[in-house]
Order: C-alpha cells, then sequence, then structure tokens
C-alpha cells in the first residue's frame, strides 16, 4: 500500500517510523536529519539559494536590540503593526 502523509505531522510521523512502516507501506521520504534542517526557515531559503531555486524575499525579524531606544522603537514598531 501506498503511504502519504497529508501534513507535516503526518510526514514526520512516517519519516520518524520509517523502518516500522517500511514493512507495510510504500513510501518516498527525505530522511529525518534533512527534515529537520529544512523545517528551520533560513536553512531552508539557504538551501534553495545553493541550488539556484528561487524564493520569495524573506525578511528575519530580531528583536535583540542592544540600546534602550532602539527597543523603544521596536515596541513603537509592534503596537503601531497591531493597530494597522
Amino acid at each position: 500500500m501506498l503511504l502519504i502523509g497529508t501534513n507535516d505531522l503526518y510526514v514526520r510521523l512516517i519519516i520518524e517510523n520509517r523502518d516500522a512502516l517500511s514493512k507495510d507501506f510504500v513510501f518516498n521520504y527525505i530522511d529525518e536529519a534533512l527534515m529537520n534542517n529544512l523545517l528551520v526557515k533560513k536553512n531552508f531559503y539557504k538551501l534553495c539559494e545553493e541550488h539556484g531555486i528561487d524564493t520569495p524575499a524573506t525578511y528575519f525579524y530580531s528583536c535583540k536590540m542592544t540600546t534602550a531606544s532602539q527597543m523603544k522603537s521596536c515596541s513603537q514598531l509592534s503596537s503601531s503593526q497591531a493597530t494597522a
């Protein structure tokens, strides 16, 4: 029988239980290490770039600020976005 995971959780379960499931099912999924790597967006985009695959421009926002004024700007930006 063919086994198809229909969401990330089911795909993870299939990959993590590959040995037990492969006795009764046919499926073709990546290994667990690659799956865990790809689930981190920065790693996914980096891998796409390495293989010449276009991806949408993405900004990874960080609230790690070093000064009080930067922290104030960060909180003002967050609150203005929440009301927009």
